[in-house]
């Protein structure tokens, strides 16, 4: 069996996927069944994962390393045979956020988890890109009100809400506000932009000259707002709303240390919209008193996964959590799972192909 080199001719004898480089430098791409084979399962996980796209940034980068390969054609990877260029990048894997290069030069890039603590860092960054002459501030309801609130105080402007439903509706005012002095636009106001719906449909309601902000955008919907402060791919996940977002029905969440506190069962994040995953390392035993303080909070259980164990000493010993958990997470698979305990988010991302968020990390594994 021959290879035929397309750039210069050459016949070098080869078996079926043999890796090849030609003296001219060209390189043997394997053969069409072993590249949709290839190809196919990227696809698959990529849509099982959720279709997490990389940023123009990471893509980028993506390249450049690819570039320095030695397994690189020009146009794709010599290696799996999928596309590495600019010209089809969602159509390749180095735009899809989920694959790792074959070749280990790339690993899968993980969705971003923005705390609250970031986010008001990152608003202080979008005062700085805003022009001076905004008389209003409009935030979207709910999230754009967060960033919305900081903006007036800081700007010293009046706060306004709206919503798909109830329109232009007042926030009042202190009594140290007093009424701009100039004439200047409206800034419309939220925390993201995703999916590119909300911020034209609520600028529409609002019949005065009107800007648009978002703190994050995703980087195909740059063109929809006026400022933004940085580029956010989806998928991603938000402290303020994770626990009360769409994602409810894919995550499962720890009990202890992520609902409420380890020791004095305070609530942490209240979990309100939807039925709801748990795996806890509580005992069994334990299970009325933690669905009465669920009840209580008004949180709805969907599946509440106890310890197996009969004894706190059974369950201390060495991995035994870990195995637990790990059993559940293979057998349900939710798109996220979020640990309270670091050490123990990090044996979890090990043991099961599963996404484990970790705030006490504050970083998706």
């Amino acid at each position: 069996m021959y290879w035929q080199c397309p750039r210069c001719g050459r016949r070098i004898p080869a078996t079926q996927d043999e890796i090849i480089t030609c003296s001219c430098g060209e390189r043997r791409l394997p053969g069409l069944a072993t590249r949709l084979k290839h190809f196919s399962f990227a696809a698959v996980k990529h849509l099982l994962k959720g279709n997490p796209t990389c940023t123009e940034e990471q893509i980028n980068q993506r390249i450049e390393i690819c570039k320095e390969c030695n397994r690189f054609t020009g146009t794709a990877c010599a290696s799996c045979g999928c596309n590495c260029n600019r010209e089809q990048q969602y159509l390749n894997k180095l735009a899809w956020a989920d694959q790792k290069c074959p070749e280990g030069k790339w690993s899968e890039i993980k969705p971003a988890w923005i705390t609250t603590e970031q986010l008001t860092k990152d608003i202080k960054l979008l005062v700085q890109k805003l022009p001076p002459d905004i008389t209003v501030i409009v935030g979207a309801a709910r999230s754009g009100l967060i960033v919305g609130s900081q903006l007036a105080s800081y700007l010293h402007l009046p706060l306004y809400s709206i919503d798909k439903k109830d329109g232009l509706l007042p926030c009042g005012k202190g009594f140290r506000y007093d009424e701009p002095s100039w004439k200047g636009p409206f800034l419309l106001v939220d925390d993201t932009i995703c999916t590119g719906q909300t911020i034209p449909l609520l600028r529409s309601r609002i019949k005065a000259e009107c800007l648009t902000a978002v703190v994050y955008c995703e980087p195909t919907k740059i063109h929809l707002v006026d400022y933004f402060v940085r580029p956010l791919a989806i998928p991603h996940y938000l402290e303020w709303n994770l626990y009360n977002s769409f994602y409810n029905n894919r995550v499962a969440y720890d009990m202890d240390g992520i609902i409420c506190t380890d020791e004095t069962r305070l609530p942490l994040n209240l979990t309100r919209k939807g039925e709801i995953v748990i795996i806890t390392s509580r005992l069994e035993k334990d299970r009325e008193a933690t669905m009465a303080w669920l009840n209580k909070y008004h949180i709805e259980v969907k599946q509440l996964y106890m310890g197996p164990w009969r004894t706190v000493a059974e369950r201390a010993k060495p991995h035994a959590i870990r195995d637990y958990k790990a059993s559940i997470l293979k057998k349900i698979r939710p798109k996220l799972y979020v640990e309270s305990c670091p050490i123990l988010a990090k044996e979890l991302a090990k043991a099961t192909t599963v996404d484990i968020l970790c705030p006490a990390l504050g970083k998706i594994l």
